[in-house]
C-alpha cells in the first residue's frame, strides 16, 4: 500500500458561531486545488461570484434523479411471497 502526503487526505474545519434563539445562519466551505496562491484567489473570487443557494439546489435534484433509480419499491403483502 502506498502511503504519503496527498494519498489519503483528510481535513478538519472550525468555525465559530454564535446564534441568539430563533437565528440562523449558512456557512458555506469551498474546498479546492490550485497551482499557487494567484490561481486560488481566483478560484475564491470565482466563488464567492456563486449563487451557492441555487448550486446546492442543483446538486440535490441530480442527486433525486440518480437515486430515484435505486429505491426499493414499497413492500406489500404480495411482494413478500
Amino acid at each position: 500500500m502506498r502511503t504519503g502526503a496527498g494519498l489519503d487526505p483528510c481535513a478538519a474545519l472550525l468555525t465559530h458561531l454564535v446564534l441568539e434563539p430563533g437565528q440562523s445562519r449558512y456557512v458555506t466551505a469551498l474546498l479546492g486545488e490550485a497551482e499557487g496562491q494567484v490561481a486560488a484567489v481566483a478560484m475564491i473570487r470565482a466563488a464567492r461570484a456563486q449563487n451557492f443557494e441555487q448550486a446546492f439546489s442543483d446538486v440535490a435534484a441530480s442527486w433525486e434523479q440518480v437515486l430515484v433509480r435505486y429505491r426499493s419499491p414499497p413492500r406489500t403483502p404480495r411482494s413478500m411471497c
